[in-house]
């Protein structure tokens, strides 16, 4: 994912891209661990990552970030999160974000790999 270039202006703010047409299906009730890999490019960006359940009765809830505040430099970290689906929800897609903090000037992109959705056995 592309960062736009550095300016001041953007201290604070967030950039965000939602991935809906990447839905997977998923089964109300049941508990599942969401995990990522995460390498970025600068030490002064934070990855934000929002799931979103899909299905009746509800309307893109997001429902946990993940990674907020993880260390942004040069090495690969795997995170995870677990998570348990609202009655009514089939579905389930990521939205990646990221809040521009301190001087990024050289914080260009974030690379995520090996995203993964397994059930949990409980």
């Amino acid at each position: 994912m592309s960062l736009p270039g550095p300016s001041n202006g953007r201290e604070g703010g967030e950039a965000s891209a939602a991935f809906p047409k990447a839905t997977v299906r998923v089964e109300p009730g049941r508990a599942y661990e969401f995990s990522f890999d995460v390498l970025c490019s600068g030490l002064y960006v934070t990855p934000l990552i929002t799931l979103h359940f899909t299905g009746t009765g509800v309307s893109n809830l997001g429902v946990t970030s993940v990674a907020a505040n993880v260390v942004c430099d040069v090495t690969w970290r795997r995170l995870r999160a677990e998570l348990t689906v609202p009655e009514g929800a089939t579905g389930l897609y990521p939205e990646f974000g990221f809040t521009f903090t301190g001087d990024f000037a050289y914080a260009r992109y974030v690379e995520l790999d090996r995203l993964a959705l397994v059930p949990l056995l409980r």
